[in-house]
């Protein structure tokens, strides 16, 4: 399992609310010691008036 937290603001130092905060938390497993099933999530909380980037990714990783 791991979890990650990200806060940034690319435009720091305005007076304007232009920071951004992400949670991530997921999980690895290996079916096969050469082969590694990836599942997170993502919660992201934005400034207001844009999007957040809320989603669910699987990855699938490979070593030969």
């Amino acid at each position: 399992m791991f979890a990650r937290y990200n806060q940034w603001d690319n435009q720091a130092g305005n007076s304007a609310d232009t920071e951004y905060s992400q949670v991530d938390v997921g999980f690895n497993y290996w079916p096969h010691e050469d082969v590694v099933v990836k599942v997170d999530m993502q919660d992201q909380d934005t400034p207001t008036g844009t999007d957040e980037l809320d989603g669910f990714n699987v990855g699938i990783g490979y070593q030969f």
